[in-house]
């Protein structure tokens, strides 16, 4: 801008000089023109050019004061967007009380928290962040968050009231069945299908029909993956109600119990196809029973 655009004594524009890197006089006037329209034009307030204050000191000094103001709006925006599960669950709150035994906000797990102050496009990967530190916590292997698992903790959505429709609503073991590992690579890539939904670009009918067909319904079949399953859904249980909630501790004992007489439990499970099957659908029925009771004397 001083190479094209600076005036002589006289305010004539000199637009001819021998070499670039000469020193070029300073114009007052134009100086003073250039950090009047910045200041308008972005309504941020800078001293005025002197002889002491060349043009790109006093630019400097506005884009110091654009900055400010830009990190300012952005902790504003933070606070704005950041909610209590109070704000986030609204009457749900009442629900997660009854199903924690929690008594107020801060006794509540650090999972609501974390979903009540997390922005929706990331509500996912922070629940999937949460479950990996519990999963290393208890040195269990990390299950991959699946859309299903999602809206079942932001909405607070657990009750199961078709306890043979283990496809659709509810909160049950079958939600982590164990799959094998291109299986698992497969999910976890369409899931991003869903984070780029909620990133605000589309995903053909294609991507959407593999994600829900990858997150549909898969049957242990030998009784070790019947025990990955109940471990991953003891990572859940974990973060839902707390490592020292009744129902988290039992189900803590009744795994301890399975690596005991892991040999005798393989052979029992093993003698039918669907005996693995069979072993999560039992203890399905009975957390689908309790977590539904709890919402209905919630309600």
């Amino acid at each position: 801008l001083r190479v094209t655009g600076t005036l002589d004594s006289s305010n004539n524009v000199v637009t001819t000089f021998a070499t670039v890197d000469m020193p070029f006089p300073r114009s007052q006037l134009l100086e003073q023109r250039i950090v009047t329209h910045v200041q308008q034009a972005l309504g941020a307030p800078a001293p005025p050019p002197t002889p002491a204050t060349s043009l790109a000191t006093a630019i400097n000094a506005l884009t110091s004061e654009i900055q400010r103001g830009h990190s300012e709006a952005a902790r504003r925006h933070a606070q704005g967007s950041t909610k209590t599960p109070q704000q986030y669950y609204g009457s749900l709150l009442t629900v997660i009380y009854n199903l924690t035994r929690a008594t107020g906000e801060g006794e509540l797990p650090e999972l609501f928290s974390i979903v009540a102050s997390s922005p929706k496009r990331q509500a996912r990967r922070a629940i999937e962040t949460h479950l990996a530190s519990i999963a290393f916590q208890c040195k269990l292997q990390p299950l991959i968050v699946t859309t299903r698992m999602t809206q079942c903790l932001t909405q607070a959505d657990f009750a199961h009231y078709q306890l043979d429709d283990l496809d659709g609503a509810g909160f049950h073991p079958f939600m982590t069945t164990y799959r094998v590992p291109a299986h698992r690579a497969m999910l976890k890539a369409e899931v991003q299908v869903y984070d780029a939904q909620q990133e605000g670009r589309g995903a053909t009918r294609e991507e959407i029909r593999d994600l829900k067909d990858l997150e549909k319904l898969q049957l242990p079949l030998k009784a070790i993956e019947a025990r990955y399953c109940l471990e991953d859904f003891r990572v859940l249980l974990h973060a839902l109600l707390g490592q020292d909630h009744m129902v988290t501790r039992n189900w803590r004992y009744l795994l301890d119990d399975w690596q005991v007489y892991e040999r005798d439990i393989y052979e029992i499970l093993e003698e039918t196809i669907m005996g693995p099957a069979q072993a999560v659908r039992w203890l399905q029925i009975r957390v689908s029973i309790w977590f539904t009771d709890q919402m209905q004397s919630a309600a």
